[in-house]
């Protein structure tokens, strides 16, 4: 099947104009993403992306898929297109490298826009805690379990098999050299993409800004680069995430008094600072916490440096 672009996919549970590729990345106009498949003889380059979701491991061992409970997705409306994900046996032996996941179009008679916009619906409505919880009382199960059947059959009955992506992350729009961008489309499969030369000025030298760890897509991914130049991308929690904006949005500081305020009497802000992914953005210096006098200071910034 012929690719043309551009297209409309989803990724990351948002709407993307896919472009092209570009040196193995994907190109899209919200950015360049890094594409790294765990199996490469896939020639995905020639397909036709439908989706593109996050994929990791919370510190309980529960899946998480864009940041979101996987057994609770799977639950919603459209959800069962997903329990592919934990039966494949290739996730539990590759658990370690897998980062995200990706579904190409497998059948040209698909109605696309459609199966898009449904996909675009579905992940709204995983944003929104109250109405998942409406829809895990007893009746609503039953409902939502006949509409998942319902929808699976007809529009996903051709929803291919996951395809593993071993990284998966936005390139750093600061390491971006506009006029050395060449989009380059997908070519056919076996056929090399010839590599794309930047154009050499002689008398100025262009000095890489050093990567820095950071918050993107409205602070639900955290960006950590390593010694080695790689960079980790993190799926931080919702929980995590609403704390860190509100630190933020106070101005980068706030006594754990006022995290506290309007909260249940039970609510403790520094058990978020526990979690695997949280202990990572202490690390890189994203989150923390200071004394001011007997007060406890929760600090967070969107970026080092």
């Amino acid at each position: 099947m012929s690719v043309q672009y551009p297209y409309r996919a989803v990724i990351c549970g948002e709407e993307h104009i896919v472009k092209g590729w570009h040196g193995g990345n994907l190109l899209t106009d919200k950015g360049e993403f890094v594409f790294s498949q765990l199996y490469g003889d896939y020639p995905i380059q020639s397909a036709r992306l439908v989706e593109v979701a996050l994929l990791q491991l919370d510190e309980n061992g529960e899946w998480l898929l864009n940041g979101h409970n996987l057994r609770m997705l799977q639950f919603l409306p459209e959800g069962n297109r997903l329990s592919d994900i934990t039966s494949n046996e290739d996730l539990r032996v590759y658990k370690g490298e897998i980062r995200a996941v990706a579904w190409v179009q497998a059948n040209s008679a698909w109605n696309t826009t459609q199966l898009l916009d449904t996909i675009l619906t579905f992940w709204k409505t995983a944003s929104q805690p109250d109405k998942i919880k409406e829809m895990f009382s007893p009746y609503q199960q039953i409902g939502v379990g006949l509409g998942n059947a319902i929808s699976s059959f007809t529009l996903f009955k051709d929803w291919g098999k996951p395809i593993w992506l071993t990284k998966f992350y936005p390139v750093a729009k600061d390491n971006l050299d506009p006029a050395g961008v060449e989009i380059v489309q997908a070519q056919p499969a076996n056929v090399p993409v010839k590599a794309v030369k930047p154009t050499k000025h002689k008398a100025t030298k262009v000095r890489q800004p050093k990567p820095v760890a950071r918050f993107e897509d409205d602070f639900s991914i955290a960006v950590i680069p390593h010694k080695d130049g790689t960079e980790v991308l993190l799926t931080v929690e919702n929980e995590l995430r609403d704390l860190i904006k509100k630190i933020v949005a106070a101005g980068g500081m706030q006594p754990r008094t006022k995290l506290r305020s309007g909260k249940l009497d039970t609510y403790q802000p520094e058990k978020l600072l526990k979690s695997k992914v949280a202990t990572s953005l202490i690390k890189a210096r994203l989150l923390g916490t200071s004394k001011s006098g007997r007060t406890t200071v929760f600090w967070a910034k969107q970026r080092t440096g």
